[in-house]
């Protein structure tokens, strides 16, 4: 009979020296010749999808017959529709802008207590989840130097976003390490680059400003951490 087997937070149970990614790959070239066991693989951290599937050296790049799946936040209406159906749409922006469309952390605010009440709550408390939240995305995809770093990075770049060069100054941080730090954090979709659309091509790379892409993120430097 046909066998479904899905692998969820694959970055935990494949952690670095276990050996199960070597094992996950050697029991998918015995299971494919059959044509009855697919294997779905799910996780939480960008960085272990672009190390281990992303390039075609990677070591679970064989398996990927059926491509990436990304699973979207919620738009706006659907927030409304599933979480907030009496707020305002006012409420609604402003909330999406804070949290974004996780469903994880949209459970954290009890539509109940109306907009105000509930944003203190959820947010500006002792016992929110949202202050610790940082530490736990940060550890999904950096070591403990390197977390550090990218938090001294994200908290630079500040609303209206930062160039590199500003990043450098605004750090402390070397140019190659910033470099290094924003090309990782731009992979792991944590971070998104715009180009100054009046400059050629060819130049457009010294004028681009680098912005949070999470809208939790953005929210934690700058509401949250001051």
């Amino acid at each position: 009979r046909k066998i479904i087997i899905i692998l969820d937070e694959i970055q935990w149970i494949a952690k670095t020296g276990s050996g199960m990614i070597g094992s996950l790959k050697e029991a998918w070239l015995k299971w494919e010749r059959s044509g009855l066991i697919k294997v779905i693989v799910c996780g939480s951290s960008n960085k272990f999808f672009s190390t281990n599937v992303g390039g075609e050296d990677e070591i679970l790049r064989g398996i990927a017959t059926y491509g990436t799946l990304w699973i979207e936040p919620f738009s706006l209406s659907e927030v409304k529709e599933y979480y907030f159906p009496k707020w305002s749409l006012e409420e609604i922006c402003l909330i999406y802008m804070m949290v974004g469309g996780v469903p994880y952390y949209l459970k954290q605010i009890d539509a109940g207590m109306g907009f105000i009440h509930a944003v203190n709550e959820a947010v500006f408390t002792n016992k929110t989840i949202f202050i610790d939240e940082i530490e736990e995305i940060l550890n999904l995809e950096f070591n403990i130097s390197g977390k550090i770093n990218a938090r001294n990075i994200l908290s630079s770049m500040g609303q209206d976003g930062a160039a590199q060069d500003a990043i450098v100054r605004k750090t402390g941080l070397s140019q190659s390490t910033v470099s290094e730090l924003l090309s990782k954090l731009q992979d792991y979709k944590i971070v998104f680059t715009k180009y100054p659309i009046h400059l050629s091509p060819s130049r457009r790379g010294a004028g681009s400003k680098y912005y949070m892409k999470d809208f939790y993120l953005n929210f934690f430097f700058q509401v949250i951490e001051p």
